[in-house]
């Protein structure tokens, strides 16, 4: 958000994956916003080899993206299950545990917003 004018941009990528996500971040990197919200991972868990690897690959992009993206405050949000597939659910929350650990070794729990969302509904 900008600190000047505050305005708010809010761009989606239906059915990316955590790896696709670095393709749709570098033009907004260019754009130094102030602020940049990562809400990804679970479209990757649900081909991920298990939650770890899929963990590994959100911290791979938040590192690489906070050390392209200076001075932009780089946030990262918790993963998310639909209602419809229970499955998930228990990934989902490996993902965000392991999400949370990473960001307490690193200091970084002011940026991770990891607090648990609803599940929504397909």
């Amino acid at each position: 958000m900008s600190k000047d004018n505050n305005k708010v941009k809010v761009s989606t990528s239906l059915g990316c994956t955590t790896k696709d996500m670095r393709d749709h971040i570098k033009p907004v990197k260019r754009k130094k916003p102030d602020q940049l919200i990562i809400h990804v991972g679970t479209n990757s868990l649900r081909d991920s080899e298990s939650p770890t690897a899929c963990s590994e690959e959100i911290i791979d992009l938040i590192s690489w993206t906070k050390s392209a993206a200076t001075g932009t405050e780089v946030v990262s949000s918790s993963l998310t299950a639909s209602s419809d597939y229970d499955q998930l659910a228990t990934r989902v929350e490996e993902v965000n545990s392991s999400l949370k650990k990473f960001c307490r070794q690193n200091k970084m729990e002011d940026d991770c917003s990891l607090q648990h969302h609803r599940r929504t509904s397909p």
